[in-house]
């Protein structure tokens, strides 16, 4: 079985009630939950929430919404991980945790395509990974980072045999950007983690299908980008 949990609390902080609030007509958890219904990929499409009114934006656009998720899961403290252990908790029999495979997706990732959340599955299925996350190629090199002595004004290279080195030269890096997380669900379940780093995989994403809304100012630039998407059909 492939299972999609949504996870969308109703208590964010810096942009108040953002899983619900409409990004050009449409809320994050509606987008959300389409292209996971849109990708044919998985058995059940669940949201997570403590939230009636997620929770009916969620059922309204197709998801199954089939727990109320506990209140300590829901604060600014509640790891991932642990709301993801317990949707599996809640809809998985341990002798099945073999045989299902968990996808994490967030609301916060707007323009991830359908067809990058298709591919980060069949990456993580023809890899026989244990998990994956989805990531983009950073930008700033960690060869090029700064420390600051103290408290003081006075900075030095972190990797000093390395800053000279030219662009060309660099090792490429990549970061995660937060928008899809696979694992396995008895890894996750007897290891409470999203990683297994000794069998860890990635699919790339653009820089622009990695935005992560966090801010108004993220939204904002979200907003522009669905909206260009959006006037080209």
């Amino acid at each position: 079985m492939k299972l999609a949990v949504i996870p969308a609390r109703g208590g964010s902080k810096r942009l108040v009630r953002k899983n619900v609030r409409p990004l050009l007509g449409r809320s994050l958890i509606r987008r959300t939950v389409e292209k996971a219904l849109s990708s044919g990929d998985f058995d059940r499409v669940i949201v997570s929430t403590e939230d009636e009114e997620i929770a009916e934006e969620a059922r309204s656009c197709g998801a199954e919404v089939p727990f109320v998720r506990p209140a300590e899961l829901a604060s600014d403290e509640a790891a991932s991980v642990d709301v993801l252990c317990h949707a599996v908790g809640q809809l998985v029999l341990p002798d099945d945790f073999c045989h299902t495979i968990v996808c994490l997706l967030q609301t916060t990732s707007p323009l991830i395509s359908v067809e990058s959340l298709k591919q980060s599955l069949r990456v993580f299925e023809n890899g026989n990974f244990n998990s994956l996350s989805t990531m983009c190629e950073a930008f700033q090199h960690h060869e090029w980072l700064f420390i600051k002595e103290n408290d003081s004004e006075k900075v030095h290279p972190m990797f000093p045999e390395k800053f000279n080195l030219p662009t060309r030269q660099l090792q490429k890096s990549y970061i995660e950007n937060g928008a899809v997380y696979i694992v396995k669900a008895d890894w996750l379940m007897k290891h409470g983690s999203l990683y297994d780093l000794s069998n860890h995989g990635t699919f790339l994403m653009s820089r622009k299908e990695s935005i992560d809304i966090d801010t108004q100012e993220d939204w904002d630039l979200a907003e522009y980008y669905l909206g260009k998407e959006e006037a080209h059909g």
